[in-house]
């Protein structure tokens, strides 16, 4: 099976300050997928202070990943979609886009031309990240509250097993104002 693997933002700006000035070999280069949050994170940090340095490192995407045939791992949302819909969730330029940023920061001689959409996305990021965050802690509100409800049902379950058990079995069956003894039914 042909090993692929992607980097997250912090190993992203890592190796593109390594291979700054040297390429990996063209059959490991084929193997590395860009992951779009990886890829977003680091345009996003183009508004920060170390904006030049970020450039730089983006600048050497070439160097690590054929921006000609690069594998781009789908976006969350997308792989979530097809996983459990069968369809994409995103819209169907997103690539293309993801491409045109790039190309425009590959083609930059400086961060300032770019720093203004780059604080853009950085809160547009910001607002998703937050937006997941909440949407999490309502699904584990939810879920702790589901749980809790099956605990109740469980609890509510045992007494009536117990109560089962203390009633002989034959007393199930009795007619109505019958006695039972341990002798039998009178």
């Amino acid at each position: 099976m042909d090993k692929r693997v992607y980097f997250d933002t912090n190993a992203f700006r890592a190796i593109g300050k390594a291979l700054g000035n040297a390429a990996l070999s063209e059959d490991l280069r084929d193997r590395v997928l860009v992951s779009p949050l990886s890829a977003f994170e680091a345009l996003s940090q183009l508004c920060t202070t170390q904006g030049e340095e970020v450039l730089r490192q983006i600048q050497a995407i070439h160097n690590w990943v054929d921006p000609k045939r690069a594998g781009l791992l789908p976006w969350p949302d997308d792989a979530l979609g097809i996983t459990g819909f069968g369809k994409k969730v995103m819209d169907a330029d997103f690539t293309q886009r993801m491409q045109t940023a790039f190309n425009v920061c590959l083609a930059a001689d400086s961060v300032e031309s770019l720093k203004e959409e780059a604080c853009k996305l950085r809160d547009v990021m910001d607002a998703m990240k937050l937006k997941f965050a909440q949407n999490f802690g309502r699904l584990l509100k939810a879920a702790k509250t589901e749980a809790s409800k099956r605990e109740d049902s469980k609890e509510e379950a045992t007494r009536c097993q117990h109560q089962v058990k203390r009633e002989p079995f034959s007393s199930l069956f009795r007619e109505p104002g019958s006695v039972v003894s341990s002798a039998g039914t009178r």
